[in-house]
């Protein structure tokens, strides 16, 4: 929605930062649990969202880049590997590694 296109654009230009709801209800001139509340229409919550972004650039990197796993990691805002590693499979099913390794 218009209201929450700050926090999105903010969310797709600093994903591999620190984001908290504080600060993205405040982008948006709202309360923090009016911003949830109007979040919720997406049918994600803002943790999700902005963890689906970080694994769909997780993914854009592993398949066209040669950075290392460790280092798309870091790139795209997870604390660890091994966080992104159980992220990733989490939602793919697979590995980053093994998900690199299909060609599409």
């Amino acid at each position: 929605s218009e209201l929450l296109a700050p926090a999105l654009a903010y969310i797709h230009g600093h994903f591999a930062d620190d984001i908290s709801l504080n600060d993205l209800a405040e982008m948006c001139g709202i309360s923090k649990s009016h911003f949830i509340r109007s979040f919720n229409d997406t049918s994600l919550t803002p943790h999700e969202y902005l963890l689906q972004y970080r694994l769909r650039q997780s993914k854009r990197l592993l398949l066209s880049s040669d950075l290392t796993v460790e280092q798309i990691a870091e790139d795209c805002g997870f604390n660890s590997a091994s966080h992104f590693a159980r992220a990733f499979r989490q939602e793919t099913d697979i590995s980053p590694t093994a998900f690199r390794s299909i060609s599409f």
